[in-house]
């Protein structure tokens, strides 16, 4: 029988702290004022260029500088249309912020830029400092461009299909009045083949897509809807829908991929009313020894949560 953990001696007690307000945020201190405002301004014309009149709006990829975080919080702009959609850090330590922006609105964004390069907007901070106007945000800023798919992507990198391989994707959706149905019609025309199930939170709606990443990025350019991809999970309900000869075959292959556990690896303790412990795949991880009942003639057989599996 193994021994239990017991931490002692682990916690402390520490008075109430009220949290304090305003920008936490560290910012880069050797930007070229008017050399960066106008980058970042020709940036956002050039986006605004490409896209011309014929789309709705485009999401934009706003990226900090490395170690260096986003004034996010001045990017979301939902009044005037502008909506942040996303934030993420990478392992290069850079932070990105997805934003939608409508064509008729890069005006604004632009314009805070044209204020933090206007001389006479500069205002006092309270050491009688002149500092440009939007300078937090704009500073914090080191680039902008224009989001492709692989932009949205919120799964895990390594699962980020190959061109031309046609599978299913979850796409999250800004909810918008007609969004599902104008992507359901989108992949009517395009021939692709969504799930009839979708799943609605506060802000997005997310529907299931069969198709490849090429799709998905004409999607994201006529749209201007999706907010993020990820794949799509299997259920648990279709392994445990599988005839029993199946069942088989995928057990004996997983059990040659699994390494067991080692005899003084770290182990848990669960309640339960019993186990299958002969089960192919809990045999190596749990020993008959360790299967214990308050009364024997409870015996340890499971009988029917299923906890352990």
């Amino acid at each position: 029988v193994r021994k239990h953990f017991i931490l002692e001696g682990t916690a402390r007690q520490l008075s109430y702290s009220k949290q304090g307000f305003g920008s936490k945020v560290k910012l880069p201190d050797n930007r070229d004022r008017f050399g960066h405002g106008r980058k970042l301004k020709d940036q956002l014309e050039t986006i605004a260029a490409e896209c011309g009149d014929e789309i709705e709006g485009v999401t934009i990829e706003v990226r900090s500088s490395p170690q260096f975080e986003l004034m996010v919080e001045s990017l979301d702009l939902k009044r005037s249309g502008i909506e942040l959609l996303s934030v993420t850090t990478g392992a290069d330590q850079i932070q990105r912020a997805l934003v939608f922006v409508p064509i008729s609105k890069f005006r604004i964004l632009i314009g805070k830029i044209n204020s933090y390069l206007d001389r006479s907007k500069d205002k006092l901070s309270k050491d009688k400092i002149e500092v440009p106007r939007n300078n937090n945000l704009i500073v914090s800023i080191d680039e902008i461009r224009r989001a492709g798919i692989r932009a949205m992507w919120s799964d895990n990198e390594e699962f980020f299909p190959e061109s031309g391989v046609s599978i299913w994707f979850e796409v999250w959706l800004r909810d918008l009045p007609e969004a599902e149905n104008r992507f359901r019609e989108f992949a009517r025309k395009q021939r692709l083949k969504t799930g009839s199930l979708i799943l609605r939170f506060v802000d997005r709606i997310v529907i299931p897509i069969h198709c490849a990443i090429e799709d998905l990025e004409i999607a994201l350019e006529e749209l201007g809807l999706i907010a993020e991809v990820r794949l799509v999970r299997v259920p648990a309900s279709e392994f445990l829908e599988l005839d029993s000869n199946t069942q088989v075959i995928l057990i004996e292959d997983l059990i040659r991929r699994v390494q067991a556990p080692t005899k003084d690896a770290p182990a848990v303790c669960l309640l339960d009313n019993g186990v299958v412990q002969a089960h192919p795949l809990l045999e190596s991880a749990l020993e008959g020894v360790d299967c214990l009942t308050f009364k024997a003639s409870w015996g340890t057989t499971d009988r029917g949560s299923r906890q352990h599996g």
